[in-house]
């Protein structure tokens, strides 16, 4: 229910537009002092991930997706604000043991970002391996080989 309610929100173009500003004030304040143990939300999983866990037989806890202070200075960069956008509709989510990998687009290149479950805050916490780093074909190719839980790889 939870993650229905935060997908109609998203959807909300206004709504979007201030937990985007909210997350980009938040980057910009995590970036300049030691991280405290702060977080933001920044989705929640879907419908069709929670459906293709609970075939698995994995139902999380709970479906929020958070970014943490700590990850946001050990990963600086632009993508940080665009979860809150691109988690709603990622081109594929993987299952990698019980994280999942999401595959988003920025204009025309693909990044990861790993969902761990939470130890500090409920739900997965979010990181950008390789810095946000944008994929390569073999990175790609390597991902390819995960279950995967929604979106599709092909023609990526």
């Amino acid at each position: 229910m939870a993650a229905l309610a935060v997908q109609h929100t998203l959807s909300e173009p206004q709504l979007l537009d201030a937990i985007t500003s909210d997350m980009r004030r938040f980057v910009n304040q995590s970036l300049l002092r030691e991280p405290a143990g702060a977080f933001r939300h920044a989705g929640a999983l879907s419908t069709r991930t929670l459906d293709a866990l609970a075939g698995r037989g994995r139902i999380p806890d709970a479906a929020v997706m958070t970014v943490t202070d700590s990850a946001v200075v050990q990963s600086p960069g632009p993508l940080w604000e665009l979860l809150p956008a691109q988690l709603r509709q990622p081109a594929a989510v993987l299952a990698d043991g019980d994280d999942l990998l999401y595959v988003i687009r920025n204009g025309e290149s693909l990044h990861q970002v790993r969902a761990v479950p939470g130890q500090n805050v409920a739900g997965y916490e979010l990181q950008l391996p390789d810095g946000g780093a944008e994929l390569t074909p073999a990175s790609l190719q390597s991902l390819a080989e995960l279950p995967l839980l929604e979106g599709a790889l092909n023609g990526l």
